[in-house]
């Protein structure tokens, strides 16, 4: 393992180097790392928006400072996330707390800026103009209940600054808006990707919440490694403990909190604003989670919780949100609403065992096994591709190298953990960390690909669930389609979008602007794809994947179309182009454009024919894999493990005649060698997905374990 001295030369190292390949300042590459830090790791937002602004501190007028390097609000969180960046590639400095409390008040001067209308008739092709827009509306709506104040660097705070993490609330314009601190500086940094990073727990004192305790009845449960608790819970309580910590206390739900539109929110709203005593009978209740918590006995009330750690709402967090936001934007008093909870004590943490209880005990909207995607087939297919092929020996390519795909959370860094530092170097080189890429990404190239860059403008979490529940259906109807070619095509579409990336960033008209690169990319990228089916020709995705680079000839036609979707997004008029590219009208608009792809692009394209060709051999040879994988998997659970699972399913009433039949046959081929058909693998398949399905736990092997892939 790197120490901190030399992870960090190493970070600076690969953000001065990514500096030039973008033709970008060290201090937004920086912004972008930070990114994928508050996204991936602390899970605190779904993306974040570049909107530099700048204005000194004037001593003689005592005009106050004001600086902002991103943001985006939060809506899940009902939360503006507001960031300042700190970038230093010399020697390692300390910050003071005086330097940390104004930046922080930069950022804060800079909302209340906004809402006291500085930025009314700024230009308004400013990022900054354009951002504040989205801010003036959604605190017009009551949306904004915090603020999150971020500051990043790459040098370290000092002791006294790593301690603050709230300031005083601001009252602006007759409303209440708390504020948080988040502080990311090189230790955190080291921690969160060398080290490893593992999230505060929320410890809870019921009394700081204006309550005694909890009302409980211990579950008498027999053969548990678990305790289980019902629990009366008073919906003050839940709304305050939900403005606290937010989205924090939902990170292990399957779902987030989709505002009033949904039927489910408004008919909970509903309930609280004008049937308050009916809200215990009409609301299905929460499912939590705890690691301990603390239980007294109170001779008038019986038992009562007083103390919950890492306590995590894993059903019901639309309920919460949902007292949260009608207690602050309707005014409603709360008093007389109780929430029914059930509350698992999961001391020796397990997630997969919390995972089933975010599964099965949700009952309000369903629960669809696109929340919990990771361990799908595609996805693991997808590793398996990225581990074992190579790119090929192209003119510009020194070395064969992978393109990384990262299936959980952290396994690039964590692969590196035990390394030494010529290990590293070397695992580096074979997996440049350019070439990682995670399902949020993959998401976005094929969903950019399937022209749906309105999806993509949603953000990754959103994008992602979208990607996956299209995604799920068609690999239920034909997974071989997904196959080697399909991954290198996925390649292909991941060059091309960072290429267009780059195209962009290095235009005069977008330095000028410096916003909305993301929302450009994926349009610019579904403009290309139109624009090629208009001439009934397909992007050859091969040929980038064989040259590991885009033709030079699409330069022309990126940059230009590029143009036509900036002129258009700041155009007169579109009043918030991060609300306008999220709806179908913008990609309709953009569709329309009269636009004519050079004959030198329209060279590289390939016909409906050529893509057939590539497609159908490749189908042929995944579904040949696809039958001996299954046949391998089959035949190593062994007879004795069918067996017991035959009874397993018998005992259940799981198993259908037919089940039954199919687990004859694996027994058979067990047992004599004699090999299965491919339609009896397939369906032997199913009947181990449906035992799963219905809780029969499944030994590992090559179909399933994830580690062999």
């Amino acid at each position: 393992m790197l120490k901190l001295a030399e992870y960090r030369q190493q970070l600076i190292n690969d953000i001065e180097s990514d500096s030039l390949t973008y033709s970008e300042y060290p201090e937004k590459r920086f912004l972008f790392f930070l990114e994928d830090i508050l996204v991936n790791d602390y899970s605190i937002l779904s993306q974040l928006d570049e909107c530099y602004f700048d204005l000194p501190y004037d001593k003689t007028t005592n005009r106050k400072g004001i600086h902002i390097d991103g943001g985006y609000f939060e809506e899940a969180a009902n939360t503006l996330h507001l960031i300042t960046i700190d970038y230093n590639s010399k020697d390692i400095e300390t910050l003071t707390k005086d330097l940390f409390d104004r930046k922080v008040a930069y950022l804060r001067n800079y909302f209340e800026a906004v809402l006291n209308g500085y930025f009314k008739n700024g230009e308004k092709s400013d990022p900054a103009v354009q951002f504040s827009y989205s801010i003036i509306e959604n605190f017009n709506r009551d949306n904004i209940f915090k603020i999150n104040l971020i500051i990043g660097t790459t040098n370290r705070f000092s002791a006294g600054a790593k301690l603050i993490s709230s300031l005083p609330a601001i009252e602006i314009k007759g409303k209440t808006i708390e504020v948080d601190i988040t502080s990311i500086d090189i230790d955190t940094i080291y921690k969160t990707k060398q080290v490893g990073f593992k999230k505060e727990p929320i410890n809870i004192h019921i009394n700081e919440f204006g309550f005694e305790g909890l009302p409980c009845i211990k579950a008498e449960l027999f053969d548990t490694n678990y305790d289980a608790y019902l629990v009366i819970v008073p919906g003050e309580f839940l709304s305050n403990i939900y403005k606290k910590y937010n989205s924090r206390l939902l990170e292990d739900n399957v779902r987030s909190f989709l505002n009033f539109r949904g039927g489910i929110n408004k008919g909970i709203r509903g309930t609280i604003l004008n049937e308050k005593s009916n809200f215990f009978a009409y609301n299905n209740g929460i499912s939590t989670t705890a690691s301990k918590i603390n239980v007294v006995f109170d001779n008038k009330k019986g038992f009562l919780i007083t103390e919950i750690e890492n306590l995590q709402i894993i059903n019901g967090g639309q309920t919460t949100a949902s007292l949260a936001a009608t207690s602050i934007k309707d005014k409603a008093n709360l008093e007389g609403i109780f929430v029914q909870m059930k509350l698992t004590i999961v001391q020796d943490r397990d997630d997969q065992f919390v995972k089933n209880i975010a599964k099965f005990a949700n009952s309000q909207n369903k629960v669809t096994s696109a929340d919990l995607n990771s361990n799908h087939p595609f996805y693991i297919r997808m590793q398996d591709f990225s581990r074992k092929i190579y790119t090929p020996k192209a003119a510009n390519v020194s070395i064969q190298t992978r393109w990384y795909f990262e299936r959980s959370r952290g396994q690039y860094d964590q692969e590196m953990l035990q390394l030494s530092k010529a290990q590293i170097e070397s695992f580096k080189k074979q997996n440049p960390p350019d070439q990682k890429i995670t399902k949020t990404d993959i998401a976005k190239y094929l969903n950019s690909d399937d022209m749906k860059p309105y999806d993509v403008s949603w953000g990754s979490d959103v994008n992602a669930t979208k990607f996956y529940a299209s995604m799920e259906d068609d690999w239920s109807k034909n997974d071989s389609k997904y196959n080697e070619l399909f991954f290198k095509e996925l390649i292909g579409k991941a060059i091309l979008f960072k290429h267009i990336e780059k195209v962009i960033s290095n235009e005069d008209w977008y330095k000028e602007r410096n916003g909305y690169r993301a929302q450009l990319v994926t349009y610019t990228f579904s403009k290309l794809v139109y624009e090629a089916s208009k001439c009934k020709m397909f992007i050859d995705y091969m040929e980038m994947w064989n040259r590991q680079s885009v033709p030079d000839c699409f330069d022309n036609d990126i940059s230009k179309i590029a143009y036509l979707c900036f002129e258009l997004f700041y155009g007169p008029l579109i009043s918030n182009i991060s609300t306008y590219c999220k709806k179908k009208e913008a990609w309709n608009a953009v569709k329309e454009m009269n636009y004519n792809l050079s004959s030198e692009t329209k060279d590289k394209l390939i016909t409906e024919n050529q893509k057939k060709s590539q497609q159908g051999s490749a189908g042929k040879e995944q579904r040949k894999i696809n039958v001996i994988d299954n046949s391998i998997y089959i035949f190593s659970l062994g007879v004795e493990t069918w067996q017991e699972l035959h009874k397993k399913g018998k005992e259940q009433k799981i198993l259908s005649y037919f089940d039954e039949q199919m687990i004859k046959v694996a027994i058979n081929f067990c047992m004599t060698g004699a090999g299965c058909s491919d339609k009896q693998s397939k369906e032997i398949i199913k009947v181990i997905e449906k035992l799963k399905e219905n809780g029969v736990l499944i030994p590992e092997g090559k179909l399933f374990d994830e580690e062999s892939f």
